[in-house]
C-alpha cells in the first residue's frame, strides 16, 4: 500500500493500481498518488506491502458536494459583499429608485368634507354607521353588497375625525375602507395607503311595530382599540371602488 499525507496531518492509504490519480483531502486539498521512492519502501518496512487492512478508504477524483473548503468559502462571501457594495452605489446614483408619487395639480384635488358621501350610492333606511378615523390618514369607508361584490354606500372621514351614514337600507354588508392622501376628482386617493376589509359582516335590519320603528346602528373604529372586538384584514388596492354613478 502507499500511503499519502496532507499538509493538514490527514494520512491516506492507495494500492498501486491507482498511481497518477488523485484523492481529494478532507480538507478540500487535492492529492497525487506516486509511486513510493525506495527510501520510503525501506522506512516503512512491511508496511510496503499490499496486505493492509481492508478498512482504509480511498476517494478519487468526485469533489464532496457537501463540504466547502475554505477558499470557497471566502469567495462566496467576498462575492456576495460585491454584489451588495454595486446594489448600493447604484442606488445612490440613482440607477435604482423607490417609487414616487408625483403630487398633482391642485385643480384635480378635492378633500371632502368629513361625513361627504362620495360614489353614486344612496339610501332610504333606518340604519345608522358611526365611523371614528383615529389614523394619520383620510378615509372613504364601503358598504359593500358580499353577494356581488358591488359597493352600495361610500363615506369620506378625515384623518382624526368622526362621520355618520344615516339612511342605510335594511340588507348585510361587508365594511371595507382605504386609507390614503390627496383625494382626486375622478374619486380615488392619488396616495393609497391600504385597504382593509372586516371579516365579519354588519347586519341592518328594521321592524316597524305600533310603538314606531326599530332598527340597529353600529359604531366602529378604524384604528386599534385595547379590547378591539373585530378583526380585519388587508386586501389588494384594487378592490376598492365606490359605488356606481
Amino acid at each position: 500500500m502507499i500511503e499519502i499525507r496532507c499538509n493538514c496531518g490527514e494520512t491516506y492509504h492507495s494500492d498501486e493500481a491507482h498511481i497518477g490519480r488523485r484523492i481529494q483531502c478532507l480538507c478540500g486539498q487535492y492529492l497525487e498518488v506516486k509511486q513510493p521512492s525506495v527510501e520510503h519502501d525501506k522506512y516503512r518496512g512491511e508496511s510496503a506491502s499490499t496486505d493492509e487492512p481492508s478498512w482504509y478508504s480511498t476517494t478519487f477524483e468526485s469533489p464532496r458536494s457537501n463540504v466547502l473548503t475554505r477558499r470557497q468559502k471566502f469567495l462566496a462571501i467576498a462575492s456576495l459583499i460585491g454584489v451588495l457594495v454595486v446594489c448600493f452605489s447604484a442606488y445612490k446614483l440613482g440607477f435604482l429608485t423607490k417609487p414616487v408619487f408625483v403630487s398633482p395639480p391642485s385643480n384635480v384635488l378635492y378633500r371632502p368634507q368629513t361625513g361627504t358621501e362620495v360614489g353614486g350610492g344612496k339610501g332610504i333606511g333606518p340604519g345608522v354607521l358611526k365611523v371614528v378615523n383615529g389614523t394619520s390618514y383620510d378615509a372613504v369607508v364601503l358598504l359593500v353588497a358580499p353577494s356581488t361584490d358591488t359597493s352600495r354606500r361610500a363615506l369620506f372621514v378625515r384623518k382624526s375625525e368622526t362621520g355618520t351614514l344615516k339612511s342605510i337600507n335594511d340588507g348585510v354588508y361587508l365594511l371595507r375602507y382605504q386609507l390614503g392622501s390627496e383625494w382626486l376628482l375622478d374619486g380615488r386617493f392619488n396616495r393609497p395607503h391600504k385597504t382593509t376589509e372586516f371579516e365579519s359582516t354588519l347586519d341592518f335590519f328594521s321592524h316597524e311595530s305600533v310603538s314606531g320603528t326599530t332598527y340597529n346602528s353600529y359604531e366602529i373604529t378604524l384604528h386599534e382599540v385595547p379590547y378591539g372586538n373585530e378583526r380585519s384584514r388587508q386586501i389588494p388596492n384594487p378592490r376598492f371602488t365606490l359605488p356606481p354613478l
